[in-house]
């Protein structure tokens, strides 16, 4: 995510929205670093894809870009598998969504706005002047939905790409089923073990002249704490 997408996550806490669809949610706070990249690259070596949350302005189009072409930074192993599901201009038309202005300075942003994916329409949205102080044109953030809109443009666009909860295949049910079996059976276990044990020790006496014994080990020893000298005893007499 980035832009605001970020500040969306509370947004998205609140609606739960990672475990009705099983997904993780991580935030490059703008262009990706190097970690982010290497990750998604361990993800597309594993089939799983990132799934990019973005404004509608070039920044987002470079950080779409940034996170599945190689760099000077950092070079791909595997195809990144990366999809973007951020704003674009259909949808701020469709949702009828306000925007902002912006100012590139004398940088002309059309080049980089092409070669990051941006259509021609919207490269003329998004840099629509070009005037002898420099260059302009219009942006909008994900934070320009109300919340419960926002939620439902992102649900769409997941069920879109049809993420869904995740059911494992059999053989993976099975050893999951076994494990969680297995824990449950060494809990149960576990308390009747404590139960027996616990009828056990209260009915142990202390040793004779068991005081006198302690006293004389912490003499012996001065850094030793008393209830450690007991439990050095207790697990003596335990074996």
């Amino acid at each position: 995510m980035s832009g605001g997408g970020l500040r969306s996550r509370p947004l998205f806490r609140r609606t739960l929205l990672a475990e009705r669809f099983d997904i993780a949610i991580m935030s490059t706070k703008g262009v990706s670093v190097t970690a982010a990249r290497r990750l998604v690259d361990e993800l597309s070596a594993h089939g799983i894809p990132c799934l990019v949350l973005r404004d509608f302005d070039k920044a987002g189009f470079t950080i779409v870009h940034t996170l599945q072409a190689d760099g000077r930074r950092y070079v791909f192993q595997q195809r990144p598998k990366v999809i973007d599901l951020g704003l674009r201009l259909q949808d701020v038309q469709q949702h009828q969504l306000a925007s902002e202005d912006v100012s590139y300075g004398r940088s002309d942003p059309r080049e980089n706005l092409r070669r990051n994916g941006a259509k021609p329409e919207e490269i003329a949205y998004l840099c629509s002047d070009s005037i002898m102080q420099g260059y302009g044109g219009q942006r909008v953030e994900l934070n320009a939905f109300t919340s419960g809109d926002l939620i439902a443009w992102v649900e769409g666009k997941l069920e879109a790409q049809k993420v869904k909860k995740v059911v494992p295949n059999r053989a993976v049910l099975l050893q999951a089923y076994r494990l969680a079996y297995e824990q449950q059976l060494l809990r149960h276990r576990m308390r009747q073990v404590r139960q027996e044990v616990h009828e056990i020790a209260k009915d142990i006496k202390l040793p004779k002249d068991f005081s006198a014994w302690v006293k004389s080990q912490v003499q012996r020893d001065r850094t030793l704490p008393w209830d450690r000298v007991v439990q050095i005893h207790a697990s003596r007499r335990a074996n």
